[in-house]
């Protein structure tokens, strides 16, 4: 369902937009929960290794919804003056951003956890820590890929499909989490392998979602643009 933001109460669509988002976002945080429990479940190495890889997680998260909003704001603003081959055009390169901003996340936080758990990390439980945040920092295009999807049904004014479909996902970590660690004995990679399940399949679907919006034009009409990159930056960065 898509909101034109231009038109009616503004009060109305506060409640329309901001319901649905607050109920996605409580599923999402549901993701760290059963990881958490499953955890426990395991050993407390492993429970240790999730608590010391949270730092690390929700800084990839962080980044991913920071940007996001971003894109959010370029979008929103270019449909609410109407212009559709601009909102478009910004949509394509916020994608094409968000592919290189998950890779950089991947890579920069593969080299760099490894001296970062040894630092702060009892050695008994680094190898179980790396085993779980390695493979989370490997499916980071997923996270990032699906918070700017959302992002770009968000500046259309559709909160409901994020809502809709981590309500589903939510529970298929559970269900995942079980299976890999109780009959496949996988421990902590299993708890990641779960998630990173999860975030694909949401990612999957918030796009399909997209490619059936006013924004999409296919990849073929794709031209690089600097100015929007930098804007992106500029507004879901730090000052």
């Amino acid at each position: 369902m898509h909101i034109d933001l231009t038109e009616g109460i503004i009060k109305q669509h506060i409640v329309k937009l901001a319901v649905p988002a607050v109920v996605g976002y409580f599923f999402h945080t549901m993701f760290n929960v059963t990881d958490t429990f499953f955890a426990g479940l395991i050993s407390t190495q492993a429970l240790a290794a999730l608590s010391l890889s949270a730092s690390v997680f929700f800084m990839v998260l962080a980044i991913g919804i920071g940007m996001s909003e971003a894109v959010t704001s370029l979008v929103g603003n270019a449909l609410g003056e109407k212009d559709i081959p601009k909102a478009q055009h910004i949509a394509l390169n916020a994608i094409a951003f968000g592919v290189l901003l998950s890779v950089s996340l991947s890579v920069l936080g593969v080299l760099s956890v490894p001296y970062l758990v040894e630092a702060l990390g009892d050695p008994s439980y680094v190898v179980e820590t790396l085993d779980y945040i390695n493979l989370i920092l490997y499916g980071a295009v997923f996270f990032v890929g699906a918070f700017f999807f959302n992002a770009l049904l968000n500046a259309t004014g559709d909160t409901k499909s994020f809502r809709n479909v981590l309500s589903v996902t939510a529970l298929l970590n559970i269900v995942l989490d079980y299976l890999f660690i109780e009959h496949f004995k996988m421990g902590v990679r299993g708890i990641a392998l779960a998630t990173i399940i999860a975030e694909l399949i949401t990612m999957a679907y918030l796009f399909y979602k997209v490619s059936r919006t006013k924004l999409w034009c296919g990849f073929s009409t794709f031209e690089y643009d600097s100015h929007i990159i930098k804007e992106l930056l500029k507004q879901g960065m730090p000052p």
